[in-house]
């Protein structure tokens, strides 16, 4: 999303204003920003999105920090069909195929930390309605809020998507 061929198409050339956004993803975190707060900033300032989404998710974050492009690497793959399945396998990268936006030392740096959390856990449905809800003010989709089961969390709730990440609708 930062990099665009070049008019030759001989090589690629970077989009500033977009490396500068992967620039303040990887400084943030740094920092100690989360990935939904940062996503939650990005959609408050207005940021554009480097793809056809609508706006800035925790999920599109985290893959621009795992992304070895920032630092100039390729990866590439070839499919095979393992047990009637196509499965992508990666061959061994390519240092400096791309043009390097990012230091490697913050790369690793960052990908220590990311490593380094919790996995995160995705709680089981436990609603057969879930998808279904709309926001009334935007008609974005409503999730699912739970703060945990301990007496300070309180009840699951329904959410905006688009409040929950600062894109443009209200709590």
């Amino acid at each position: 999303g930062w990099l665009r061929l070049n008019s030759q198409r001989s090589g690629f050339e970077v989009i500033g204003e977009r490396a500068e956004v992967v620039r303040r993803i990887f400084d943030g975190t740094l920092r100690g920003v989360g990935q939904h707060s940062l996503a939650e900033t990005l959609n408050r300032e207005g940021v554009p999105v480097f793809g056809r989404g609508k706006m800035w998710q925790r999920s599109y974050i985290n893959k621009i920090l795992g992304n070895p492009a920032v630092i100039g690497t390729f990866t590439p793959h070839r499919t095979e069909r393992i047990n009637g399945k196509r499965v992508r396998i990666s061959t061994d990268p390519i240092q400096g195929y791309f043009p390097a936006i990012v230091e490697p030392e913050t790369f690793e740096r960052v990908a220590a930390m990311i490593s380094a959390r919790p996995p995160y856990v995705q709680s089981p449905v436990v609603n057969i309605l879930a998808g279904l809800a709309r926001c009334p003010i935007c008609e974005a989709t409503m999730t699912r809020v739970n703060k945990g089961y301990n007496p300070k969390g309180g009840k699951p709730y329904l959410v905006c998507t688009r409040a929950k990440v600062g894109a443009g609708c209200d709590y």
